[in-house]
């Protein structure tokens, strides 16, 4: 079918600023059909001639107020009827930064069968109630759809695929107040379209009129969630089978990273003023959360821990106390010693960090260095090094899309993290020569080892891990030998003391120059697994690695 787009705009008395919006959309050369939802005399009178100015706008009058939601699906079924494929749903009170229409387009032009939607970027203006009464919404919206994937549900700046969405507005299930861009979305997300997401501005002006009714809006945003978790129970078979199928159909580095600035900005004040004891309280609910329906991770989990047990009884070794709720609850025990170390509270003292003296020197002596770890124990103590050498840049080698997110969100939360976050889809010649650089400056740089990222089959190896052949990564070390510096494992976990850091030589720098052998950087990778494995029969509990790891049987 033909991609052929149109802008609906719901307008109840914003007759001031709707000439402004429709002279902006002029631009875009894309016709426009606005809804007058049976707004006050003067204000009709005001609407009817901002449209009466532009040929390309359609004006459908409501004698009774409908609400948002009703003149939005009078909207819809407008659009639909005339022909058009998509509609984009814009309010009129000018909140929406139209910069960003075309790229709005365009993500659904590349995604036909999706419904599009924009994830708001809030300044300052936005009033702090409002704020956080969306991010309740976010919550609920999490648990109808037992999916993090929904960002926002409240933005009216989105792209309707009309045949889908028509057929849902007709159903007649749907709110028709400011209960209908939330009801929309989940029942969309139900019904099995895409959700794409487009950051968009969002600025409240001082002198916008808001149509939000505080008691009565809010009181049916509420009866729309309790209707929807309702009929969300009998949904969840269904929902968790979709929510497996696409998480083992995409790659690990490709999966997003749950977290927001606000969440972590609650979490690390409910931290920095009541303690980790009171914070691991509020952790609870959501590990329950995670563990009922994480089915990725639960599977992870259960396949390494018996992995664990069976290396233990063939090897004569008394295995711990371990579980998947145990596990999983370990896991978030790491996330409060991340805000530990992002607040400065983990020291370690030379008894729990043996080679302390030896990396003194060499961070005195600013001798690069590459560092291999794991996901395993809380590699964010890595910043209490970078403390103990305030003189030291650390670097983080990562193959995921999220690096630079992160990086932004550590900045605006003002920790002063001496730490860079380094995300590489492909390692090629432009990040060798980038990361050559930082060695010769004296920098460190640490990389992951014990995750394949997306590259071909040959690029990994084969090593004895636990009793079985598991996938390993060559690129981390074929990394220490272009670097020309020393190459060591490190690993910080927990200990019944404080936080042990161990590290060992795996090899010195390359004397051999540019020539690469592939017995060499296997060699090199075989004693970091065997240091990798020493320190997860130590703390298996601290084993993070929640994805397929070893080859099947």
């Amino acid at each position: 079918m033909e991609f052929k787009p149109c802008v609906v705009v719901p307008n109840f008395n914003h007759g001031e600023t709707l000439f402004g919006l429709l002279e902006r959309l002029q631009a875009y050369d894309i016709p426009c059909i606005v809804v007058d939802d049976g707004s006050s005399t003067e204000q009709r009178h005001l609407i009817h001639a901002a449209c009466e100015k532009f040929s390309s706008v359609n004006l459908i009058r409501l004698d009774q107020n409908q609400g948002k939601g009703g003149a939005v699906m009078t909207g819809l079924n407008t659009a639909f009827d005339l022909g058009y494929s998509h509609a984009v749903q814009i309010d009129a009170d000018g909140q929406h930064d139209l910069n960003e229409l075309r790229s709005l387009i365009e993500l659904s032009k590349k995604n036909p069968q999706d419904l599009v939607t924009g994830f708001p970027v809030f300044n300052e203006s936005v009033p702090l109630g409002r704020f956080l009464a969306r991010h309740i919404t976010h919550f609920w919206v999490w648990v109808e759809t037992l999916s993090f994937q929904i960002k926002d549900s409240m933005c009216g700046f989105r792209v309707y695929p009309l045949e889908k969405c028509v057929a849902l507005v007709r159903s007649g299930r749907i709110g028709r107040r400011m209960d209908f861009d939330i009801e929309v979305l989940v029942r969309s997300y139900w019904a099995g379209l895409g959700i794409q997401q487009l950051p968009v501005r969002v600025t409240y002006s001082e002198d916008a009129k808001s149509n939000f009714k505080p008691f009565v809006d809010n009181v049916l945003i509420s009866w729309a969630h309790t209707r929807l978790v309702l009929e969300m129970l009998p949904r969840i078979p269904e929902l968790l089978i979709r929510k497996l199928k696409r998480q083992s159909s995409t790659h690990w580095s490709k999966r997003r990273e749950s977290g927001s600035v606000l969440g972590m900005r609650i979490l690390l004040g409910i931290y920095s003023f009541f303690g980790r004891r009171v914070l691991q309280l509020f952790l609870y609910p959501v590990i329950c959360f995670y563990y009922l329906f994480s089915m990725k991770a639960r599977s992870g989990s259960r396949t390494f821990l018996k992995q664990y047990r069976e290396y233990c009884k063939k090897n004569v070794i008394v295995p711990q106390r371990v579980s998947v709720f145990k596990h999983l609850f370990s896991f978030a025990a790491m996330i409060l010693d991340k805000f530990a170390a992002w607040k400065g509270d983990i020291r370690i003292n030379d008894k729990l960090f043996p080679l302390h003296d030896h990396f003194l020197q060499l961070a005195k002596e600013k001798t690069g260095l590459v560092f291999v770890t794991a996901h395993f124990g809380n590699m964010e103590v890595i910043r209490a090094l970078s403390r103990t050498y305030p003189e030291l840049k650390v670097n983080v080698l990562v193959y995921t899309e999220h690096a630079k997110k992160f990086n932004n969100v550590l900045k605006s939360l003002d920790l002063g993290v001496g730490l860079n976050l380094i995300s590489v889809k492909e390692f090629g010649i432009d990040t060798a020569i980038l990361l050559k650089e930082k060695i010769e400056n004296g920098e460190w740089i640490f990389v992951m080892g014990d995750r394949m990222a997306i590259g071909s089959p040959d690029k990994g190896l084969q090593l004895d891990f636990l009793g079985r052949k598991a996938n390993f990564p060559q690129g981390p070390f074929v990394l220490g030998e272009l670097m020309d510096s020393p190459l060591y494992s490190i690993f910080c976990f927990r200990d019944r003391d404080g936080f042990y850091v161990k590290a060992a030589k795996l090899a010195e720098r390359n004397v051999e120059g540019s020539k690469l052998r592939r017995e060499r950087q296997e060699v090199n990778a075989r004693r970091f697994v065997e240091e990798l494995q020493k320190v997860v029969l130590l703390a298996p509990l601290q084993w993070f690695n929640f994805y397929d790891f070893w080859e099947k049987k």
